[in-house]
């Protein structure tokens, strides 16, 4: 405080508002996305699983199919198609099923053909006389 002599009034002190700076919005030092871009664009995040059911059902199908129809093909490309279904799609029932049943049909299938190759042969080499 300073000293003021006798019949003089102190000085207020003038107060005035400070300059304030223009509005702005606050800077981040991150990128937000725009509405409808993928916030996780540039970071290998997992692409959402289709609702789409071909590959399971496909899968599904080849794998029952061959079950009564032992061929290699069938079972290969059930089990194939189970694991890109269960890999890309919401499918994971069917999927699991074609998986199963393509594994299954590829222990079956030999057996199967054994046997239908030993009853041909059986067969053709006069299996008839042998029966009776």
């Amino acid at each position: 405080m300073t000293y003021t002599p006798p019949g003089q009034e102190p000085q207020q002190p003038s107060y005035s508002t400070p300059a304030q700076p223009a509005y702005s919005a606050p800077q981040s030092s991150y990128a937000t996305p725009q509405y409808g871009q993928n916030q996780y664009a540039g970071y290998g995040a997992p692409k959402p699983k289709s609702d789409k059911k071909t590959f399971g059902l496909w899968g599904m199908i080849l794998g029952l199919s061959g079950l009564l129809l032992p061929l290699f093909i069938n079972n290969i490309a059930a089990i194939a198609l189970g694991i890109v279904g269960l890999i890309k799609e919401n499918s994971k029932g069917m999927s699991i099923t074609a998986i199963v049943s393509g594994a299954i049909g590829l222990i079956w299938a030999p057996f199967a053909w054994t046997i239908a190759f030993g009853l041909i042969v059986f067969f053709a080499a006069g299996g008839a006389y042998y029966m009776s």
